[in-house]
């Protein structure tokens, strides 16, 4: 029987299979001397390597990100502008996507730390029978590799790229001579995640390319790999379907889970990296306390009854979880 992950690629493969092939011949050519040297019978140690960041301090990463970040899958990202053209305003601005993933690392682990302190305050105050569910190891893992792989699927310019791949002739005429039918799927793609994640808004284009480019087959195959993945704790398949919904910040569906939302919500890692990294960066003060925000984040259990009759969306979200309770992540 397939698993859930392996359910959702098949989806994709089946509404989208141009973008699909296109992205999996991306990543097998991209993984491809990584994959190699999984296959070899010798033997392979992964350390973990310090950064030093001018926003997080030093960012330790973790031997299977590593491993990940010295691929071309990673590494093209020095070449992808995380401001797109405002180098030609901001002379700074030029810092590129790859900064920005190691620090979304560095942001996630700040709010996990946070977040699992909050949880052992509370869980050691509260009445027995109200404990908070424990942020596992397994959990953090996929969340830092989210963090990691999160921004993947953006090209040259970043956003200022995505309206060009959104488009149906985005060049006229000039397109023609080319089949442009993947733009299309993208489209239906990008319809089908947010149904099946039960997303508010349709999810970014950088997003659903990240999404195919996680559920490569080469990518199974690393995160399969107990070489590279020696803390994964969790199958291939699951941790795969755990790292594609954590990109989109689903809170049901495969791998839909609420701590989620520190990679895609409205007060995530990503969002805690580029305001203090593009401000740097532009040379520009944003008057942000991201101390306090870390401080005050906390795990929320949110019941139908102590909700107000105006809230109706998370009141019928609550009505359909198990016990009319569900957990978000809040202020």
């Amino acid at each position: 029987m397939p698993s859930r992950g392996a359910g959702l690629r098949q989806q994709l493969i089946s509404l989208a299979p141009q973008l699909a092939e296109q992205t999996a011949d991306l990543v097998d050519r991209w993984l491809a001397d990584l994959r190699t040297r999984l296959a070899s019978s010798e033997s392979i140690e992964f350390r973990p390597k310090q950064v030093n960041d001018p926003v997080w301090g030093m960012i330790e990463l973790l031997p299977w990100e590593v491993a990940l970040l010295d691929t071309p899958l990673i590494q093209r990202m020095r070449g992808v502008r995380q401001l797109g053209l405002a180098q030609l305003v901001f002379p700074g601005a030029n810092h590129g996507r790859l900064e920005h993933l190691i620090g979304v690392i560095g942001a996630a682990e700040e709010v996990l730390r946070s977040l699992r302190r909050q949880i052992e305050r509370w869980n050691r105050s509260s009445s027995p029978q109200l404990p908070l569910p424990h942020i596992t190891d397994a959990q953090g893992y996929a969340i830092r590799m989210a963090a990691l792989l999160h921004d993947i699927g953006h090209g040259p310019f970043s956003q200022a790229i995505e309206l060009v791949l959104a488009s149906e002739s985005p060049l006229g005429t000039l397109t023609t001579e080319f089949d442009y039918s993947w733009r299309s799927e993208l489209k239906e793609a990008g319809r089908v995640l947010k149904e099946i994640y039960g997303l508010d808004d349709d999810p970014a284009v950088s997003e659903v390319i990240a999404v195919f480019f996680v559920l490569a087959p080469a990518m199974w195959e690393v995160f399969a790999s107990d070489k590279v993945m020696t803390g994964r704790q969790l199958t291939a398949d699951a941790f795969q379907e755990k790292v594609a919904a954590a990109i989109v910040g689903a809170i049901k569906g495969p791998g839909g889970d609420h701590l989620n939302a520190i990679i895609s919500s409205q007060i995530d890692a990503d969002r805690l990296d580029y305001l203090a990294r593009d401000a740097h960066h532009a040379g520009l003060e944003i008057g942000f306390d991201t101390d306090r925000l870390l401080s005050r984040l906390e795990v929320l259990r949110v019941r139908e009854d102590k909700l107000a009759p105006g809230a109706v969306e998370l009141r019928s979200r609550a009505a359909s979880s198990t016990d009319q309770m569900f957990y978000q992540i809040g202020i």
